[in-house]
């Protein structure tokens, strides 16, 4: 009987010694470690956007943001509390970028910045034409023209950068327009050579920071351009 007794109090204790040593289930893939903020939404909603983000290795993180369903960029909030907190404008754009997929800005409220992020990203020019820039202090569609005639080489996307209408706009603007012809015109020739005249005009105004010769400002019809002229080179002679 004592036999039988100590017996079972063996296997008992056995039981609880194999039951300490036991480790817990591993917590699954993306709850694994620290968790990302989640900006308020519940993490098993988010966690897919915010693994992602969390990735150290930049190709690892882009082939993640590829992979994501836009239903987890929809149950992120529509805008920022605070500087660091992700939206959906974030997550539509991670995802755009990596998929090379500019349909996905018709979805954002801000679709003109983008279109232009990605008019450049994809070497696309047809994109800056999406642009609406009707809220845009400076001229964002012709910004992205010119941003992509400098990375293309191509001093005809300076043309197809239109000028404002609004006075307001055209002091900053002149200077792009300008600045984008004088990077990548290099003689007075071609610059008479272009159709409009406003843009003969701009184009030579381009070409006096780097030439330095104020005589090509002395020709110019347009006031506005001609004192522009004179202005970025001050100190030539």
């Amino acid at each position: 009987m004592r036999f039988a007794w100590c017996l079972a109090a063996l296997l008992v204790l056995l039981l609880l010694l194999l039951g300490c040593t036991n480790p817990a289930p591993a917590t699954p893939g993306p709850l694994r470690g620290k968790s990302p903020p989640t900006n308020g939404v519940p993490l098993l909603q988010t966690q897919s956007y915010a693994y992602c983000e969390a990735m150290d290795n930049y190709d690892d993180q882009d082939a993640c943001y590829r992979g994501l369903n836009l239903a987890a960029c929809d149950l992120l909030p529509k805008d920022k509390v605070s500087f660091a907190d992700v939206t959906q404008e974030d997550c539509y754009f991670a995802v755009a970028r990596t998929r090379e997929d500019a349909s996905l800005c018709g979805k954002m409220k801000e679709g003109d910045g983008c279109y232009d992020r990605m008019a450049f990203e994809l070497m696309d020019e047809s994109l800056c034409d999406k642009i609406k820039d009707a809220s845009e202090w400076r001229s964002l569609r012709g910004s992205c023209y010119i941003a992509l005639a400098a990375a293309k080489k191509d001093f005809g996307l300076c043309t197809r950068a239109g000028f404002p209408e609004e006075k307001l706009r055209w002091g900053e603007f002149l200077f792009k327009k300008s600045s984008c012809y004088g990077l990548l015109v290099h003689d007075a020739d071609t610059c008479r050579g272009l159709k409009e005249v406003v843009e003969q005009e701009a184009c030579l105004a381009g070409l006096v920071p780097s030439t330095r010769d104020v005589s090509l400002c002395e020709g110019l019809t347009n006031a506005e351009i001609r004192d522009f002229c004179f202005l970025v080179c001050l100190d030539c002679k």
